[in-house]
């Protein structure tokens, strides 16, 4: 005979039987367990129970007398703790939020201004010159010869002046001319042609001046 522990006031008891749950004062809500299921259950819930729920009288509730006055002012101090307390959740939410891009804001600000003074010192490592092969006569004269400068930085570069010196056999100054690159994207690689030379027989280059509006460098 298949036997059912019930759990009432706060206590576990049984097991009994079903006549013996019939002198018990159960409701649909009491817990009910036997062996056969894996966790606690209502009465209500199990079908040889029911008609013990049905074979009791309902119990005769007397309703408690509610003072209204006390009832609305209880409604009121809720709903004013509730509207307080979604107040402060909005508040906290939009702390984060604020706080959150403030943060990342103030980061990229950091790492952009890390960046910037990196190129800004080390600028010549990214923006450089070359010469191209060119000719030149024993007695003196040079021609075909072209400067080339590189933008490795990730900044458009705003001017690279370069300056060529021609010089003698003997390594005396001849003559020097200043070419100019102007508006150089990133990445960016641009050659422009050197004057040619009546005289000299071999060149020297430099580059004198960068402007980068973009590193405040003018």
């Amino acid at each position: 005979m298949k036997k059912y522990f019930i759990y009432s006031d706060e206590k576990q008891e049984g097991p009994f039987s079903i006549d013996e749950l019939k002198l018990k004062k159960l409701s649909k809500e009491t817990k009910v367990w036997f062996e056969g299921i894996n966790d606690w259950t209502t009465i209500e819930n199990v079908v040889e129970l029911k008609g013990i729920i049905n074979s009791m009288p309902p119990p005769i509730v007397t309703p408690p007398h509610i003072d209204s006055t006390k009832s609305n002012s209880i409604s009121e101090k809720k709903s004013k703790k509730r509207g307080w307390i979604v107040f402060l959740l909005l508040l906290l939410f939009v702390l984060v939020v604020t706080g959150g891009y403030v943060a990342t804001k103030a980061y990229k600000n950091h790492q952009q201004e890390v960046k910037t003074d990196y190129y800004v010192k080390n600028i010549r490592k990214y923006v450089t010159a070359s010469t191209s092969n060119y000719t030149y006569r024993e007695i003196g004269g040079i021609k075909d010869l072209s400067i080339t400068v590189e933008n490795n930085t990730p900044y458009l570069i705003d001017e690279v002046l370069v300056r060529v010196t021609y010089l003698k056999t003997s390594g005396d100054f001849f003559k020097e001319e200043i070419l100019k690159f102007s508006n150089m994207n990133w990445s960016e690689r641009r050659t422009i042609k050197a004057p040619d030379s009546d005289r000299g027989t071999k060149i020297d280059y430099e580059i004198i001046s960068i402007k980068c509006y973009s590193l405040e460098m003018y």
